[in-house]
């Protein structure tokens, strides 16, 4: 079990790494964040520390990830990531509920309309994260042989989860009509 924890938590600190890096990377990729917050719900003016306090809480979620494999922080940054994921995941589910071509900023650079696409992959981020929270204490700390077998599997999943709108391009675009 204690392999699954790592796996996850590594999955998901890459995942969240990537939604920080792509929303700060530069003003205008924070801009456009800014200016998608509002599709979910949040008046206008609230837009922009609203994108601050999501960044912000994505990034306090890698810190305490981290801090679960490498400190024994057990499953403190899993439960931490269950939380977030539920507000988000809820987030997307209202936008495509209300059907108004709320887009994607997740990772700073998509700009698609939100689809069940995005909440199956937040839905499943989320399970991850809650079910293996639930499971267990967490980890004790991170073992270097454990961490060989699941830094590059959790790498590998978190490239999939976070292009997995390509992946669904490339997908429909190989399927025969």
């Amino acid at each position: 079990m204690k392999l699954v924890h790592m796996l996850v938590a590594v999955t998901l600190t890459v995942v969240f790494t990537a939604s920080v890096v792509g929303k700060v990377r530069s003003r205008n990729a924070f801009a456009a964040f800014v200016r998608s917050v509002p599709a979910f719900g949040v008046p206008r003016r609230l837009a922009g520390p609203v994108a601050l306090i999501v960044t912000g809480a994505e990034a306090a979620v890698v810190c305490l990830l981290i801090w679960s494999l490498v400190a024994g922080g057990g499953a403190v940054g899993l439960w931490a990531a269950t939380a977030l994921m539920s507000v988000l995941t809820v987030s997307v589910v209202r936008a495509v509920l209300r059907a108004d071509g709320a887009r994607c900023r997740c990772f700073g650079s998509e700009d698609a309309v939100l689809g069940w696409l995005h909440v199956g992959r937040n839905a499943g981020l989320l399970l991850m994260a809650g079910g293996v929270a639930l499971a267990g204490p967490g980890i004790a700390t991170a073992d270097s042989q454990s961490l060989l077998v699941a830094a590059p599997l959790g790498g590998l999943l978190a490239l999939v989860v976070v292009r997995l709108e390509d992946l669904a391009v490339l997908v429909r675009s190989s399927s025969p009509a």
